[in-house]
Formats: C-alpha cells, sequence, structure tokens
C-alpha cells in the first residue's frame, strides 16, 4: 500500500511541527541565504523539512537538492524533501 500523500498542511493540522528551510545561492552577491542548522554538504541549494511529532518525542529531518542548473521548484522541493522525513518517521 503507498503512503498517503504528506503536505506541510495536512501535516500541521494534525499537531505535527513543521518547519521548512529553503537555501539558494545567491550568485550575484557571492552569499548563501536562508542558511539554517542545514547538512553541511557543499550543495548550496537545499530544502529542508524538519518535522516534529505532536507529543514532541521525535523529530525528523528529509532534505531535496537542487542541481546546478535545475529551475528552483518549491513545491516540488518540499514534496520530496517532506516524504524522505516522514519515511524515516
Amino acid at each position: 500500500m503507498k503512503n498517503p500523500p504528506y503536505t506541510v498542511q495536512n501535516l500541521r493540522q494534525n499537531g505535527y511541527k513543521v518547519r521548512v528551510i529553503h537555501r539558494m545561492y545567491n550568485n550575484i552577491d557571492g552569499e548563501f541565504i536562508n542558511v539554517d542548522r542545514l547538512a553541511n554538504d557543499g550543495n548550496p541549494n537545499v530544502t529542508q523539512i524538519e518535522v516534529t511529532t505532536p507529543d514532541k518525542t521525535k523529530t525528523v529531518f528529509g532534505f531535496s537538492y537542487r542541481a546546478k542548473g535545475d529551475q528552483y521548484h518549491r513545491k516540488l522541493g518540499n514534496l520530496i524533501a517532506l516524504n524522505r522525513a516522514m519515511d524515516t518517521l
């Protein structure tokens, strides 16, 4: 049986704490934007989703990476990172 489609909205409505962080490389200034507790993996284009259970006993992380040359797609990045987080839960 396939996993149900997870969304940030339905998890939050069910009492989960969901935090979404995007990190992109700014080519103009040569600096990172929105860097906050992200994987130190050398890829400057990352979406991180942090999910905490309603009873606050477990927190899991999911990451999605944008390859160089790919166009940024927020919804797809969120979906990939969220499903990776929920797979570990």
